[in-house]
């Protein structure tokens, strides 16, 4: 399936984040809310969103403390 990231913030006038909304691309139906690190022209490894263009997205379910922890307080076991 492929997604279209739309960001519709500035970063530099929130505090140095990028909002946005990630669409279905064939019927652009919504599928979340999107929060990103501020853009810059460098990429920072964890200072700076990810450059334009296109990625593949793949859900990955990992077992580990972190997400045992979330999935406990979100109720999502």
């Amino acid at each position: 399936m492929d997604f279209i990231l739309q960001r519709y913030s500035n970063a530099l006038a929130n505090g140095g984040s990028s909002q946005g909304v990630l669409l279905e691309k064939d019927t652009l139906n919504f599928f979340c809310h999107t929060i990103e690190d501020e853009g810059r022209i460098t990429k920072v490894m964890g200072e700076t969103r990810i450059w334009a263009g296109f990625y593949e997205l793949k859900i990955l379910r990992l077992d580990n403390d972190w997400t045992e922890k979330h999935r406990l307080k979100y109720n999502l076991n």
